[in-house]
């Protein structure tokens, strides 16, 4: 039986993935992950001598997941208080600077607070029960010398919809769509 931990992990990890998928992206895992749960690839369609065919276009976003139920969650105004670990904090902030890596975003899934509404599941549908919201650093940001944890505060307006990452592309690739 798997802990509770691994299986958040894993909903938040398949219903990103689900969402990246469906709107057009290719969706890897790499082995070392370096504080990236996913990356997110954009891919171009083309046709050569009447066949179609795919490739990636090089343009990519990385993500990094965190996964929490409503109730271990506090919210101020319209914003979600969120403890995140200092090293995933900085490398949000690290990479937000770096000119020659992919940029990196932070995607927090909350679940319900009572574990069997997680999930439902009807003959016709699968229904996952979560918020979803991103953060990624502003510009007046800086680097955390905390110790364990540094808060963030997610504005609830940060949704991750089914244009999420649509939206993620042409802020960080323009024109990629």
């Amino acid at each position: 039986m798997l802990k509770e931990e691994q299986i958040k992990e894993l909903i938040s990890k398949y219903l990103i993935m689900l969402l990246a998928s469906n709107e057009g992206y290719k969706v890897a895992e790499d082995n070392l992950d370096n504080g990236v749960d996913l990356t997110i690839k954009s891919v171009r369609r083309y046709e050569l001598m009447g066949k179609v065919r795919f490739m990636n276009t090089g343009k990519a976003l990385d993500i990094q997941l965190k996964c929490t139920t409503e109730k271990s969650l506090k919210r101020r105004g319209s914003s979600v208080v969120f403890d995140l670990p200092v090293k995933n904090y900085n490398d949000l902030f690290i990479r937000q600077n770096e000119s020659e890596v992919i940029p990196l975003i932070l995607i927090l899934v909350i679940l319900p607070s009572i574990e069997v509404s997680w999930i439902e599941i009807t003959a016709k549908k699968i229904i996952i029960n979560a918020e979803k919201y991103w953060f990624y650093p502003n510009s007046t940001s800086s680097i955390s010398k905390n110790i364990g944890k540094t808060r963030i505060l997610i504005p609830t307006k940060n949704k991750v919809n089914k244009t999420f990452f649509n939206t993620m592309f042409n802020r960080f690739h323009p024109n990629t769509i």
